[in-house]
């Protein structure tokens, strides 16, 4: 950025009227003309408050273009605005080459490059051929397209979901699905369901893995034979489920054993050790 400069003006009357100790010299800031307008764009000033030396103005382009030249800005000197005038340039995206299969609308006299905002749709050429992608793209602010360009491919579709062990299907069972269906599955009871619980139909094939944890099952007859009883409550035979902990005691008299397990155990899918006392 340029500072701006002062002309010293002495009048005829300061030099013979004045008295020596009054004698004061006038400055007055030159004027600059009006900055000229750029196409597609507009100025502000961003320093100062007039179009006098030291004021700067920015100019800044239009929606739909970007600014080419690397200075956007003038300061008014002595002899006028510094810089050249910059340049504002439209904004265009290239139509990229596009799937065989692919029909493209809202191409302009087979253009190869179109204007910021404009939008193009697209479908594919045959009802047996499945879209793969967005249907709609625009040309943004950068030159760029809001999404890469679809592709077409078969439109493959799945039959009834497979079987998983201990787990159903939660929905009503259809005889056929599309590419991108997916189906919930749910653990039986006692069961629980590890990670996802969805399979989806993918080109023609059910992606997913669902697998039910097993609870675990303690008996009186085991703990009986281990010399040990719930720490809580009284039962014959008792289910806990996947990651469950389950507190047990030594029967009365009997103390647990020095390589027996914990007296508070895990269930991990169907398998729980069972402490020792005697």
């Amino acid at each position: 950025m340029y500072l701006g400069y002062l002309v010293f003006v002495l009048t005829l009357w300061d030099v013979i009227d004045a008295s020596p100790a009054s004698k004061v010299l006038q400055f007055t800031a030159t004027q600059c003309e009006l900055p000229e307008d750029i196409p597609n764009g507009q100025y502000r000033i961003i320093h100062g408050t007039d179009f006098v030396t030291g004021t700067t103005i920015k100019y800044t382009c239009n929606e739909g273009y970007n600014m080419m030249s690397r200075v956007d800005i003038r300061t008014c000197l002595i002899g006028g605005w510094d810089n050249h005038l910059p340049q504002c340039e439209e904004i265009r995206c290239t139509v990229e080459k596009t799937d065989e299969h692919l029909v493209t609308t809202g191409l302009l006299h087979d253009d190869s490059r179109v204007k910021y905002g404009h939008k193009l749709h697209f479908k594919c050429d045959s009802p047996k051929l499945v879209l793969r992608g967005p249907k709609l793209v625009s040309c943004s602010t950068d030159g760029k397209w809001s999404s890469p360009f679809p592709t077409c491919g078969e439109n493959s579709t799945c039959g009834l979901p497979p079987a998983a062990d201990f787990a159903d299907v939660t929905d009503t069972l259809k005889g056929q699905y599309e590419d991108g269906e997916r189906v919930e599955y749910q653990c039986q009871t006692f069961y629980t369901i590890s990670e996802n619980p969805y399979m989806t139909c993918s080109n023609g094939q059910w992606t997913g893995t669902i697998r039910c944890m097993k609870p675990c099952t303690v008996t009186t007859e085991e703990m009986d034979q281990n010399k040990i009883h719930l720490a809580h409550g009284r039962h014959r035979k008792m289910y806990s489920e996947h990651l469950d902990f389950i507190s047990f005691k030594c029967n009365w008299w009997k103390s647990l054993q020095a390589d027996s397990p914990g007296l508070r155990q895990q269930c991990m899918d169907g398998v729980m050790t069972l402490p020792r006392c005697a």
